[in-house]
């Protein structure tokens, strides 16, 4: 009797570890059979749905599964397998675009059994070193030109430019954000241009997980305005170095090595100034600190190389920047004016037809960025800057400043490179 307790005993154990190995070995083929659904490019050797779903899990239930599914395993080990290697290799030797930072994948169109190629998003991540975002300790130089406004109402990215219209800008924005007309006869420098007084939200005020959104969404406009080189550095040097005394006040001193050294560089600026030396101006203003020099930076370099392809508008400050504003503005409608469709409820107005059509100029009866008979980039712009430059300096800025020229990697804007004088200009005007 003992001996027939144990005997009865080690087989009930026996059964038990059998019914164990099949439900393993139950579960695996049902965990192979959810890989072929989305591996397999022909789905007509994968069993039924039903065998997945509603499955009994009795032992010798999912050992008929089993037995079922078993003949054609190794075929569809190979089949999946030809699979994979086809969009393994497709994903070797598939190129990522700097513009759209785009990889190829395959995916399952699950009616047709077919595997497609679908694109898939790989995004930069914001950094706080990032020029758009970087904080430093002082908010007045934080903020001043590298981070660029943000207009939450209408979902709006502004990438400001120095010598590229800022001053409207900062007036416009400050409108959409709900402010009163700024007054534009009193002394505007230490509050429309100083962050901790113009009331302006910058991208750097915001936490960098929803940095990271805002500059990757395709619910945000981020917009530019750029200008000609050429015609911009020569507004830097007319406006910062012989119209106003900054050039000389930072950068003469940045090459001080003692006082009196540094009192004879600033008069020698201030004789340059009064000569209106644009080749003196050119040479000191690379050696600039860069915390002075943002007036006649390369305007590629006052964003991130990585963010470029994101800015979704680029208006330039030219003879029609009044319409590329309005283009921009017209797209642009306050978010508590539309409905889940994302149409306008009741009479909302867009950007445009509540702040550009009027109220701008000296007698403020001009649309945004229209100046009447002081265009912002005149039919004889070319014989006004001959007026200042030189065959040498036309070179230098071109050397310098290549990055506008579509050099140094810029894939995003290029503009047209118009010669102010020819191969045939005496050396004199070197």
């Amino acid at each position: 009797r003992r001996i027939d307790r144990i005997n009865r005993s080690e087989i009930r154990k026996m059964r038990e570890a059998i019914k164990l190995v099949l439900v393993f070995m139950g579960v695996l083929e049902v965990v192979y059979i959810l890989m072929f659904q989305y591996t397999v490019v022909d789905k007509s050797s994968i069993p039924p749905a039903d065998t997945i779903r509603g499955i009994d899990h009795t032992p010798d239930a999912i050992m008929k599964q089993v037995i079922r599914v078993l003949p054609t395993s190794i075929e569809q080990e190979e089949s999946s397998s030809t699979s994979y290697q086809r969009i393994e290799t497709t994903n070797t030797s598939a190129s990522v675009s700097a513009s759209t930072h785009n990889t190829t994948a395959g995916v399952m169109n699950t009616s047709t059994g077919k595997v497609v190629q679908e694109q898939v998003h790989h995004h930069p991540q914001i950094k706080p070193t990032d020029l758009i975002y970087r904080k430093q300790k002082k908010r007045r130089r934080m903020t001043r030109w590298e981070s660029p406004f943000v207009v939450e109402d209408y979902k709006l990215i502004f990438f400001h430019i120095p010598k590229v219209g800022c001053t409207e800008w900062k007036l416009m924005i400050r409108l959409m954000m709900g402010f009163p007309p700024h007054d534009t006869s009193a002394d505007i420098t230490n509050s429309l241009h100083d962050p901790a007084l113009n009331g302006l939200a910058y991208l750097s005020d915001f936490a960098i997980e929803d940095v990271q959104h805002m500059m990757t969404s395709d619910e945000w406009t981020r917009a530019v305005f750029l200008r000609e080189p050429k015609e911009r550095i020569l507004s830097a040097f007319l406006d910062k170095f012989v119209q106003h005394s900054n050039f000389c006040d930072r950068c003469a001193k940045d090459k001080d090595k003692g006082k009196a050294k540094g009192k004879t560089l600033k008069l020698k600026c201030q004789q340059k100034s009064q000569e209106k030396d644009f080749s003196y101006f050119l040479t000191n203003a690379l050696a600039c600190r860069e915390e002075h020099r943002n007036h006649w930076l390369p305007q590629y370099h006052m964003v991130d190389a990585k963010w470029w392809p994101y800015i979704n508008f680029v208006g330039y400050l030219d003879d029609n920047a009044s319409a590329h504003a309005k283009r921009l503005l017209e797209s642009l409608t306050q978010v508590s004016n539309l409905n889940g469709n994302g149409n306008l409820n009741g009479n909302g107005k867009n950007a445009w037809e509540e702040y550009g059509t009027s109220g701008w100029g000296r007698k403020g009866e001009d649309a945004f960025l229209a100046r009447q008979g002081n265009s912002y980039h005149s039919q004889n712009a070319r014989g006004k800057l001959r007026q200042h430059y030189t065959a040498c300096t036309e070179a230098f800025v071109e050397k310098h400043w290549g990055s506008e020229w579509g050099e140094e990697g810029n894939d995003f804007f290029r503009f047209d490179k118009f010669l102010l004088f020819n191969d045939t200009t005496s050396s004199e005007d070197g």
